[in-house]
């Protein structure tokens, strides 16, 4: 039914009829997608084969067999009653050889052969590989409460299967792990997905300890899964990725499949230093998880609006903002003013050293190992009646002259009085050359540019660092950072001096490290030497450190505090779970990730319950009793059919 070379009529229909209103549409979605077909031909057959079953067991039998006292009779009666029970016992239990086979196909599979329909059943049964079974067991045996992430094929397929093939930990996980869910969009592992895909090895694994997650297992299958699974499709890539990640190590090695332990988890239960709120739908906010545990403070990010401190990255009106280096630069400035009259269709440009096009490399070169890092700010004004867009735009080429891309901001709203802009942009890793380009488009109107700044900063790559690059200082006169206000933190390395206000530091750091400053009066940041910039924290209220709070004990299901505040419980978000102490019972909301956050606990014993359980264990046995009074009700009624009485025909006199 789905091979149109095979059984052309159907398409032949459906093409013909295609534009027939309600009709043709219909024809369409179920012979344009193979499982509607298949499915539909499916129940067309149970449909048939239950009306051809109760026409069997209901015609009348021949008088021979209909007496009362034929041993014959009464086995048919027997055999009417057991058959609805039999049939709903099949149905039951699907893995009846009815529901497999070609008849009732497994899934679409990506990459499989024909239209990607494999032959073998929906229900039938694969055969893991032994060292799979193995991995599945020695998980199984290793002691504590922790969560597993073994991902798997997940609508794609094992090099051992033929038809697509969820995880192992979907159907039955040794351990707790987390799975996404629609109710809790961008959770766990789309933020993985992002620090792998970023190649942010050094955030990695503090990640995962705020999951609880011990163990990643590691095992090859389908580019489309691993791509669903991890963030990327290259099985190698990640296989190196995890490798060389600070904070994780190889476990155990069987065959194709690796499984990683994590360092230092954070426990089942903790009670975090800082809640923050993080708003804006990216998954950026996974860095901060290492940032701030390198600085000692364990935190929770919520995505409500009513909970926690407000989290940004590369602005610094938030209690806790987390810098870029490209938030940090060196500058070039003109002060002039260009005037642009548009009559007629055309497009400006405002290039910085020239055209960088095909084989053209104008513009600034950027050398091998490093990044650039972009600001561009101007001031504009535009005239009231004018139809002109503005952009910035940035042509990139790569070491052969070739364009790889030619990035660009959104348009700038219409002004018309002075408005300053800023646009910053880290350029990819392949770019060998570049320029900025101020571009105006339209037909009717006058637009006026002045103030052009282009900041210019280079970078070394760093998997380690937060944002994966660090920036590279190098000057005997001190640079000013930035001017800001708060409790600033800045990780660098290297050999310099450091100051902001009063406080100053020397340093000689072979690893980026933290040089914090207690003050949190407004004064500019100052740095010298040659060193390399990984990030700059600047918070609105200091960060609490773990080693100056006060202990608190956790075992698997219950924690003890000794101050108040939110606790974490490191399962997959649930409605069911209830923290109780001694006062009252709390009910807790999803964190970004989809833990369980309870906020307002009070100090003292906290234990975690499932505060539906009575309710779920009354529903369970109501159900239950209604099954087996229903399925005994079944087993007891014979089918009764209608029976009509003949009429004779009435004479017309």
């Amino acid at each position: 039914m789905t091979q149109p070379s095979i059984f052309p009529l159907p398409y032949m229909i459906a093409s013909s009829l295609s534009s027939t209103p309600t009709l043709g549409g219909a024809l369409l979605t179920v012979f344009a997608v193979p499982d509607h077909a298949l499915i539909m031909v499916a129940v067309a057959y149970m449909i048939l084969v239950g009306i051809g079953i109760y026409s069997l067991f209901t015609r009348d039998l021949p008088a021979t067999l209909s007496t009362k006292a034929s041993k014959w009779a009464e086995s048919y009666r027997l055999l009417r009653r057991l058959t609805p029970g039999m049939i709903l016992i099949l149905l039951i239990f699907p893995a009846w050889q009815f529901f497999s086979g070609s008849f009732f196909p497994a899934s679409y599979t990506p990459g499989a052969g024909g239209n990607g329909i494999p032959k073998v059943g929906a229900f039938t049964p694969v055969q893991p590989p032994e060292n799979m079974l193995q991995v599945y067991n020695w998980l199984l045996s290793q002691p504590g409460s922790f969560n597993v992430y073994w991902p798997g094929a997940n609508g794609a397929s094992y090099p051992w299967s033929d038809k697509s093939t969820p995880s192992i930990t979907w159907i039955d996980s040794p351990k707790p792990t987390l799975q996404a869910s629609n109710s809790i969009p961008g959770m766990f592992p789309a933020p993985l997905q992002y620090l792998v895909a970023a190649n942010l090895t050094g955030s990695i694994a503090r990640y995962l300890a705020a999951l609880n997650i011990k163990y990643l297992v590691l095992q090859p299958y389908s580019e489309t899964g691993l791509s669903y699974s991890w963030g990327s499709s290259d099985y190698q890539r990640l296989t190196s990725t995890f490798s060389n990640s600070p904070g994780l190590n190889i476990a155990k090695s069987l065959g194709d499949i690796t499984v990683y332990a994590v360092n230092n988890t954070w426990g089942q239960m903790y009670s975090p230093d800082l809640l923050l709120r993080y708003a804006e739908g990216d998954k950026k906010y996974a860095i901060a998880y290492n940032t701030l545990a390198s600085l000692e403070s364990h935190i929770a990010i919520s995505g409500i609006g009513s909970i926690g401190q407000n989290l940004c990255f590369d602005r610094n009106d938030c209690a806790v903002s987390i810098l870029s280096p490209s938030f940090l630069e060196v500058n070039m400035t003109t002060q002039e003013t260009m005037h642009w009259t548009f009559n007629g269709s055309s497009v400006m440009t405002l290039s910085y050293n020239g055209t960088v096009t095909n084989h053209n490399p104008g513009g600034i070169r950027v050398n091998g190992g490093s990044v650039a890092i972009v600001r561009v700010s101007f001031s504009y004004r535009m005239s009231d009646l004018s139809d002109l867009s503005l952009h910035i735009l940035f042509p990139l080429l790569d070491t052969t002259y070739f364009t790889t891309s030619t990035p660009q901001s959104v348009e700038f709203p219409r002004s018309s009085t002075w408005t300053r802009v800023t646009y910053n942009l880290t350029l990819p890793a392949d770019t060998a050359f570049f320029t900025s380009r101020i571009q105006a488009s339209g037909a009717n109107g006058w637009i006026e540019i002045k103030d052009v700044q282009l900041e210019v900063s280079r970078a070394k790559l760093d998997s380690t660092a937060p944002f994966g690059t660090a920036l590279s200082l190098n000057s005997t006169t001190p640079l000013t950072l930035g001017n800001f206000s708060g409790y600033t933190y800045l990780q660098l390395m290297g050999e310099g001096f450091a100051s902001r206000g009063s406080e100053n530091f020397t340093f000689r750091e072979p690893t980026l490290s933290w040089v914090h400053f207690a003050s949190n009066s407004e004064s500019s940041l100052l740095l010298s030497g040659n060193t390399s910039i990984g990030a700059l924290v600047v918070t609105q209220l200091p960060l609490s450190r773990r080693d100056a709070d006060p202990a608190n004990s956790s075992k698997d299901h219950s924690i003890i505090t000794q101050t108040g505040g939110p606790l974490v419980y490191a399962r997959m978000f649930n409605y069911g779970y209830g923290l109780t102490d001694g006062n009252r019972e709390h009910s807790p909301v999803p964190t970004l990730d989809g833990l369980n956050l309870f906020t307002d606990v009070e100090p003292g014993l906290h234990t975690i319950v499932l505060k539906s359980l009575l309710r779920m264990s009354t529903s369970y046995f109501l159900t239950l009793v209604a099954n087996i009074v229903l399925l005994g009700w079944i087993f007891r009624q014979s089918v009764r059919t209608p029976r009509f009485r003949k009429r004779e025909p009435s004479s017309v006199s």
